[in-house]
């Protein structure tokens, strides 16, 4: 405690991060201590750091910010947080309206009730007029709050298991030409989500699905397909994430059949450390036939000599182990 009353605000975040892994409410009380003492820019940072543990056990305190802290931006960071617990207040809200207003048919397919604004949605920050054409506001009020849903709901809505909801969602959602549900999986990390949706699609045609492919275990990377030409813009950084785990055979084929597919191949010397941490050092014979396959192009030849250098080195640590 004494740590963090004389700490800086950058060490405040730091040591606000590691107690709300290890005693969540902990940090909630730190929070309140100092709160008043914070200047706007700082307490929205501060706020950041509890979506690390989040739960419904932070709901009275983000309530409190959101209803009476002076500055908006602050106001913002909570209903922000308060919109990624599956069980706020404010998700129930929208789960009531969104069961009273949308109807699924398997053989008619969706159907919408119309929804008028109020000065409630405002103030959980629902925008009241679409931009896209041929989207009535009605569904766009309603589209906004399906977008905040996590995939409980819908297992509840459609009343199946998850794997079912995920790929119903996928391939028949509401408010099609317009949802965008990547970004709802991103925001509440959810892995199993990200790999009924990427299981049964050819990863590399769906950049806005390659976004996800983080978020997987190294056994649900296994059952990915990574057939096809990867995007000129893709940097296999992406796909690192927090986990620096060995990767499974299949996938680390797969990756390495995208970098040597690319018209052009740069990494830096950190990447390709990064890569060689997660490539089985079992890999080492297939860096070096497909570096023979494009031996003409020279910033693929120092890619290889690069990686096979660093795949020995592991071989060299393993075995000396």
């Amino acid at each position: 405690d004494d740590t963090w009353e004389t700490a800086t605000h950058v060490d405040r975040k730091l040591i606000l991060s590691r107690v709300r892994r290890e005693n969540p409410v902990r940090g909630i009380e730190m929070l309140r201590a100092e709160w008043k003492n914070e200047s706007a820019q700082h307490r929205a940072e501060l706020l950041t750091c509890l979506e690390i543990s989040l739960s419904v056990a932070d709901e009275d305190f983000l309530e409190e910010v959101r209803g009476g802290d002076r500055s908006s931006t602050v106001r913002d960071e909570a209903l922000r947080l308060l919109r990624m617990i599956p069980e706020s207040r404010i998700l129930r809200l929208f789960a009531e309206t969104l069961k009273k207003h949308l109807h699924y048919r398997r053989l008619l397919g969706w159907a919408v009730d119309p929804i008028a604004y109020s000065e409630e949605f405002k103030k959980l920050g629902i925008n009241e007029v679409s931009s896209n054409k041929g989207e009535s506001d009605s569904d766009y009020i309603l589209r906004q709050m399906a977008q905040f849903m996590p995939l409980s709901f819908w297992c509840e809505f459609f009343d199946c298991d998850s794997e079912t909801a995920a790929q119903r969602m996928r391939k028949s959602p509401p408010f099609s030409k317009h949802i965008y549900l990547t970004d709802t999986i991103l925001g509440y990390k959810d892995r199993d989500w990200a790999y009924h949706v990427l299981k049964d699609e050819r990863v590399l045609q769906s950049p806005d699905l390659m976004q996800l492919v983080p978020l997987l275990s190294v056994e649900q990377r296994e059952q990915l397909n990574l057939s096809g030409k990867v995007d000129r813009n893709f940097y296999i950084s992406q796909w690192f994430g927090e986990d620096d785990s060995e990767w499974g055979e299949r996938f680390s084929q797969g990756v390495l059949k995208m970098i040597y597919g690319m018209d052009y191949c740069y990494y830096d010397r950190p990447t390709c450390e990064a890569l060689a941490l997660r490539l089985p050092a079992s890999m080492y014979d297939y860096v070096v036939a497909l570096g023979a396959s494009r031996e003409s192009s020279a910033s693929h030849w120092e890619f290889t000599v690069r990686l096979q250098q660093l795949l020995l080195m592991k071989k060299d640590i393993i075995q000396a182990f």
